[in-house]
């Protein structure tokens, strides 16, 4: 946060990326008093919005498929029938239970213990830390006529809230083991979400 060429905006909306001559040279966006504003690049534009908002700022930027864009107003500038497509549902259910200390992280979490695990890592590249924080995985069919497994269930020793402890400190998180298991590939017939339906502009 201290070097001189970076400035963080919060409370910010970008609204639309500038593409001339099939370059992205500036950035549009709502700051966080409400004004709209534009800032220019000299070199690129990294655009890191996630699964939903990625797609939607290139769509309302003119990129996607034409005939969509035009149905929402927006003139396109370069055509990219995918953008916006296939997005698909990857949920996830965990389950937290108790457990005995004997089989959690409770104790290897310990804060000297931690130390010494933390060392380890460093000098050899291996031991708990490098196994943290899922220490088992397993792939499942859900039906027995699929070809390959379809879900996946991550497992770990610990609740993902742990955290370092010491006597006269701080107090150990409740002794739990955890899992995950995870849709790794919704089956046909759910229908993937078009982005594009979403679509707003500011």
């Amino acid at each position: 946060m201290t070097r001189p060429n970076l400035k963080v905006e919060t409370g910010a909306l970008v609204t639309r990326i500038e593409i001339e001559r099939g370059r992205a040279v500036a950035v549009q966006f709502r700051d966080s008093t409400g004004q709209m504003r534009r800032v220019s690049a000299n070199q690129e534009i990294i655009l890191c919005g996630g699964a939903y908002n990625s797609p939607q700022l290139l769509q309302l930027s003119g990129i996607g498929s034409a005939d969509e864009l035009r149905g929402f107003g927006i003139d396109p500038v370069h055509g990219l029938p995918g953008v916006g497509m296939n997005l698909q549902d990857h949920p996830s259910v965990a389950m937290v239970l108790n457990a005995t200390r004997d089989v959690t992280l409770t104790n290897s979490l310990r804060l000297d213990r931690a130390g010494l695990s933390a060392l380890h890592w460093l000098i050899n590249r291996g031991g708990m830390i490098a196994d943290m924080p899922v220490t088992a995985n397993g792939f499942i069919k859900t039906r027995p006529e699929l070809e390959r497994p379809d879900a996946q269930c991550l497992f770990q020793p610990t609740m993902i809230g742990a955290q370092t402890w010491f006597p006269g400190w701080r107090r150990p998180k409740a002794d739990v083991v955890a899992m995950a298991c995870v849709l790794l590939r919704p089956s046909q017939g759910q229908a993937a979400y078009p982005l594009q339906r979403a679509l707003h502009r500011e």
